[in-house]
């Protein structure tokens, strides 16, 4: 199926993501500050909430800092930033259309596994390999089980194609594509494929910090390294220090007893979600408990 004009939302996600924040993004933003300065969003993935903030004007007076530390998920913000029309026109092709029949839709969603993971795992890329690389992880995202992106430790993409849907689906909304790349292009928008540590450095006073790490107990194979218990005790020590610059910060994570604990000195407020992507499909239909962290009451 070639890349559709639909309609759609201004603003929303190209990518389907675990944990993403498209059912969230009212409420989140009804508890936001009501002014900042610069925007921060390190665990960027999907991008659903920074895409609200700036569709509906939130952050036109800020400087945005978005960043992730997948490469094929930041590499693809990069060729959606600086060469959209090449990106669409290439996931218009047969290449990476989507088959109805189940068994053609496997052969070549293999075919796309073998070649992005030969792609992600070499050191260095062309421009067009970027390119390609980006498209097969649009197609993959929107083919495999789930929507899941996960790697093995080896840093290989594992998943399996999606042997259940049995309509038609769209693979790249070409308007999204070109409403999310003239966001990334505005004047004081930056991408970075870093550490949150790394983006978050020039933070201060008045920014805001929206954090959406892997959450705690739940799927967290987005990179080969995982995230364990350390590294949530290890951002929550981060969280301190924004605290103590004068940073706005706002954290989403399960609402596990653990979370709870370690961020006890902090607002907490909990909410409800049903996950339309999950790494389990029972959990798609369940709503699950998160909790939205604060440094700041409005």
């Amino acid at each position: 199926m070639k890349a559709q004009r639909i309609r759609t939302q201004l603003y929303q996600p190209v990518v389907k993501w675990v944990g993403g924040k498209r059912n969230l993004c009212k409420e989140l933003h009804r508890k936001a500050p009501p002014k900042f300065g610069n925007y921060y969003e390190p665990f960027f993935g999907g991008g659903a909430f920074a895409l609200h903030l700036h569709g509906d004007g939130s952050l036109s007076t800020s400087n945005v800092f978005l960043g992730d530390m997948s490469k094929p998920l930041m590499t693809m913000y990069y060729i959606i930033r600086d060469n959209p029309q090449e990106f669409i026109a290439k996931l218009d092709s047969e290449e990476y259309s989507w088959k109805m029949d189940i068994s053609e839709r496997e052969v070549a969603f293999i075919r796309c596994r073998i070649r992005f993971n030969e792609l992600n795992n070499k050191p260095s890329l062309e421009n067009s390999e970027e390119i390609e690389m980006s498209c097969l992880f649009l197609y993959l995202n929107k083919t495999g089980f789930n929507g899941l992106y996960r790697v093995n430790k080896q840093g290989h993409y594992n998943v399996s194609v999606d042997k259940l849907t049995k309509g038609a689906r769209t693979i790249c909304d070409a308007n999204a594509v070109e409403n999310l790349s003239a966001f990334l292009n505005r004047e004081g928008v930056s991408l970075g494929n870093c550490s949150y540590e790394t983006l978050l450095q020039t933070a201060k006073a008045g920014d805001f910090v929206y954090l959406d790490p892997p959450y705690d107990d739940t799927f967290v194979a987005y990179q080969k390294t995982g995230f364990s218990w350390d590294d949530q005790v290890r951002l929550k020590t981060v969280v301190d220090e924004l605290h103590d610059r004068g940073c706005y910060i706002m954290v989403s994570n399960s609402a596990t007893a653990a979370i709870k604990e370690l961020y006890k000195e902090y607002s907490q407020d909990f909410t409800s979600v049903t996950s339309s992507v999950n790494s389990k499909a029972s959990d798609r239909k369940n709503k699950r408990q998160e909790i939205i962290i604060r440094n700041y009451l409005y």
